[in-house]
């Protein structure tokens, strides 16, 4: 679906990053924000530039673009990575104790991997809402009905300002400092996104009409549909290196 330019909303897309330049620009962004900016990662163990691990062979990885007023040309400004609960647990049961009624299994989905980078000044949470939307949209179509993720306890504040209806699933941990998990269901979440639209609308960061609104990506029937044999290639790139 083409955007008429309208309203800051209309100049983001956001792209599954099923190839090749797409997988590096989403793996450079995360270096970017998540080894130089935040310090999270040591940059040593990604000489390369791109900040992977052992789970984005199984993931599904959003990008989100920009294009600045008068150019022709977008900008990577951020990502997130939807991981598919089955076989192997989420990773955040291995960071995390979560509390004994979660019980995780192929309807289930982990959120992670947030990295926002040189968004333009009064566009407040814009960015933010946009991947969030996106992230809600593959997780449905992919058939999960309940999505886990790990935040900061200022990061949690600001998403229930912005009315995502989201519990606290375990007991807090410190993985790049103190962190909490969380869970909520995804329909529940759509309903939350409906009102943080509303919240955008009159902030005139979004768009009144609903065929302006962002669907700039499509979900996939099966995760298999956007996953090349159900696993993400990383052809012309090293392996990811393991932290100590």
């Amino acid at each position: 679906m083409e955007f008429a330019m309208s309203s800051p909303y209309s100049r983001y897309k956001v792209i599954l990053a099923t190839e090749d330049q797409a997988r590096c620009a989403h793996f450079q962004l995360r270096y970017m924000v998540y080894c130089e900016k935040k310090q999270y990662e040591s940059s040593s163990l990604f000489p390369d530039g791109y900040e992977r691990d052992d789970h984005d062979s199984h993931a599904l990885h959003l990008l989100l673009k920009y294009t600045p007023p008068g150019s022709q040309t977008n900008r990577n400004v951020g990502t997130i990575r939807l991981i598919k609960g089955g076989n192997k647990p989420l990773p955040i049961e291995n960071i995390s104790d979560l509390n004994s009624n979660e019980f995780t299994n192929e309807y289930s989905g982990e959120l992670s991997r947030l990295a926002i980078h040189e968004v333009p000044s009064g566009h407040d949470t814009l960015p933010l809402f946009i991947l969030c939307r996106a992230a809600q949209h593959h997780a449905r179509g992919c058939g999960i009905s309940r999505l886990y993720f790990l935040a900061r306890p200022a990061l949690a504040r600001h998403l229930t300002r912005n009315h995502l209806p989201f519990e606290q699933a375990g007991s807090p941990c410190y993985h790049r400092g103190r962190r909490i998990p969380y869970a909520m269901d995804v329909n529940g979440f759509a309903r939350g996104l409906a009102r943080w639209e509303k919240k955008l609308i009159k902030q005139k960061l979004a768009p009144s009409s609903k065929t302006e609104t962002l669907h700039a990506y499509q979900h996939p029937n099966r995760l298999s549909d956007m996953v090349p044999n159900g696993c993400l290639q990383t052809k012309g790139m090293p392996e990811p290196k393991k932290a100590i």
